[in-house]
């Protein structure tokens, strides 16, 4: 076997040698049962992965990841959930196992005065008003307290968001608009103002009856009970 082994050596170091290629005599090993490469052995019986490389891989994921769990959707789960000046994190855990878990470092804009930040309190803040953030219907409770409540008595949109300037969200203007448009309450007692169109422009006399006819839709009225919410208007 040695000779073997000494006969195809002679006959690879030949080749190298017609094809003018070498090789560094210190990163060369000869007469070695087995060869460790890439995290794999080449041995004369065939190639393995490395025993060593798996166990310390193995160590590496038993003790930097977290192992999670498979949730079992009928019984409770626990949330927590923590943040700092840096970070936030929320934990979903069943029967003391973690089931998923999710972390994030603040963006840059929500570490500064100008952006969303938490103050000591662990209260969100935006430019010295509390920022509300969009869970369940909290961002409308708060809407429809400041407008149907007894003190506010439906305030319209300008006077209900001046109202609520101690809160913020993203698009909290547009928000308020669009409550007070859609509460019945106001569109009964409160006038619109709309741009005036122009100059009103007289009808033509007629010189005979139905000779001129000029009929016209009022639109935007408080629906009835049955739904209608237009007037057809005709004018002889």
């Amino acid at each position: 076997m040695g000779e073997e082994h000494e006969e195809h050596l002679r006959i690879v170091l030949q080749i190298l040698k017609e094809q003018k290629l070498y090789a560094k005599l210190s990163k060369c090993e000869f007469w070695k049962e087995e060869v460790k490469f890439l995290g794999h052995v080449v041995c004369k019986g065939g190639i393995a992965v490395d025993p060593s490389k798996v166990e310390a891989r193995l160590k590496e994921k038993l003790t930097s990841t977290l192992v999670l769990i498979l949730p079992e959707p009928r019984e409770p789960f626990e949330v927590y959930c923590d943040t700092s000046l840096k970070g936030l994190g929320c934990v979903l855990m069943q029967h003391r196992n973690v089931v998923a878990y999710a972390l994030r470092k603040l963006r840059p804009h929500e570490e500064t005065d100008g952006g969303v930040s938490w103050d000591k309190d662990g209260i969100w803040g935006y430019k010295g008003r509390i920022y509300v953030p969009n869970v369940g219907n909290l961002r409308q409770d708060i809407l429809k307290e400041a407008h149907n409540s007894g003190f506010s008595i439906h305030a319209g949109s300008t006077k209900m968001y001046y109202n609520l300037k101690m809160f913020w969200w993203l698009g909290i203007k547009g928000d308020v608009a669009t409550l007070v448009s859609k509460c019945l309450t106001c569109q009964k007692a409160k006038i619109a103002h709309p741009r005036p169109s122009g100059m009103l422009q007289p009808l033509e006399i007629s010189q005979w009856k139905w000779k001129g006819i000029a009929m016209d839709f009022v639109s935007g009225l408080p629906r009835t009970r049955a739904s209608f919410d237009v007037d057809w208007v005709i004018v002889d």
